[in-house]
């Protein structure tokens, strides 16, 4: 219920901005989602300074930090379904860091991954999402699966982790059934 409030609230914010292009509208978009979960860890790091760890202010802010993330995340997933994966050549390269540090950064259930995986992909198969950061993503989807992330033999290059992550975790098979 509250993805789809979220999902109306960022469809009516969108509209009501209209005297913005579009890429600024999105950018616009995503600075505020950035500053706002941003925000809540500055917060919460202030509050175990200043009160100390676990006093009843710094409890306080993680209760909000843990709430504010849970929104991030569903107003993410809102964005990426509303305008996809950003583009550095649109929204520029600081822009397209936003999505994984959101819906990454703070491990997100298994669930959540896979629902996203078609924009990281899209992202990566662009060039906006670099192969590296695509890899910790699957990484992330590999130990919830299998309660690991995935060693290969060394040498091996980014390209073969990145075949080896796609086939393991069946990432075509993941692609077409979310389309579904």
């Amino acid at each position: 219920m509250n993805r789809y409030l979220l999902l109306v609230f960022m469809l009516l914010f969108s509209y009501c901005t209209s005297n913005f292009s579009s890429t600024k509208k999105q950018c616009h978009i995503l600075q505020s989602l950035i500053d706002e979960y941003e925000q809540a860890f500055s917060n919460t790091e202030i509050a175990k300074e200043k009160y100390g760890y676990r006093s009843k202010v710094h409890n306080l802010a993680l209760r909000k930090q843990h709430k504010i993330v849970k929104q991030s995340i569903y107003k993410m997933e809102a964005y990426l379904s509303l305008y996809g994966f950003p583009t550095i050549e649109d929204h520029g390269p600081d822009f397209v860091k936003i999505p994984p540090k959101i819906l990454a950064d703070k491990k997100p259930s298994f669930a959540c991954l896979k629902r996203n995986m078609p924009y990281f992909y899209a992202g990566y198969q662009h060039g906006d999402f670099p192969d590296w950061a695509f890899v910790l993503y699957m990484q992330a989807m590999h130990q919830h699966q299998f309660g690991d992330i995935l060693r290969l033999e060394n040498p091996y290059t980014i390209q073969l982790q990145i075949d080896s992550l796609m086939n393991i975790l069946n990432i075509e098979e993941t692609l077409i059934e979310v389309r579904k």
